[in-house]
């Protein structure tokens, strides 16, 4: 019957989804939580099983011997109150809350937000403080159609894939200056690498 249960576990989802779901809120939020429908006791046998978001949870502490009191899921402005015999609530280990588990995005925030942090900020670069990747300089001052003419015959000779390494010959007068990263913007990228590995770890 359990077996049969998990299989079709309710009429939106299936097993793997039911499993996938779980094992998400466990590593975002360290709980997960079951809805058993159906059930009365700790004796009576579900009828379907519902995932709730572990975000909306809020745990209702009880007076020992009853370890837990209810559990409360707000949605919106609704409020739905479950007894603990009708939820199953999954946790990671979290020894400052017997109640409430500890997920592994908490447990690593601050590399997370690093990486965010660094992620904007380049982001703001490009779109902020573009530039190109190299320069084509004259010795002459050039007018405006000069200088489209100039960039257009450029691209044209050496811009894509089938174009790289093309020897580059250059009208009298033009240099050829190529941009490069400066050390700063290189550390960048090397501590980009240094998040995502230890974001790794974490998980």
């Amino acid at each position: 019957e359990l077996l049969d249960l998990l299989f079709a576990v309710n009429p939106f989802m299936c097993q793997f989804e039911l499993f996938e779901m779980l094992e998400s809120h466990l590593d975002l939020c360290g709980n997960a939580y079951w809805y058993l429908e159906g059930v009365n006791s700790y004796k009576s046998k579900p009828s379907a099983i519902y995932p709730l978001n572990p975000k909306y949870i809020e745990i209702k502490k009880g007076n020992l011997p009853d370890f837990i009191k209810e559990y409360r899921y707000r949605v919106g402005g609704e409020i739905r109150v479950f007894q603990p015999y009708e939820i199953i609530h999954f946790k990671q280990t979290n020894p400052d809350d017997p109640y409430e588990g500890r997920g592994i995005l908490e447990a690593i925030a601050d590399w997370v937000d690093a990486d965010n942090y660094a992620t904007k900020w380049n982001k703001s670069f490009f779109l902020n403080s573009a530039r190109p990747d190299s320069i084509l300089e004259h010795d002459a001052e050039l007018t405006q159609e000069q200088i489209k003419i100039l960039r257009a015959s450029f691209e044209d000779a050496y811009k894509g894939v089938e174009r790289a390494h093309k020897a580059l010959i250059l009208p009298r007068g033009v240099k050829f200056s190529p941009v490069g990263w400066t050390q700063k913007e290189m550390d960048f990228v090397e501590m980009q690498r240094i998040m995502r590995d230890k974001i790794l770890a974490g998980f």
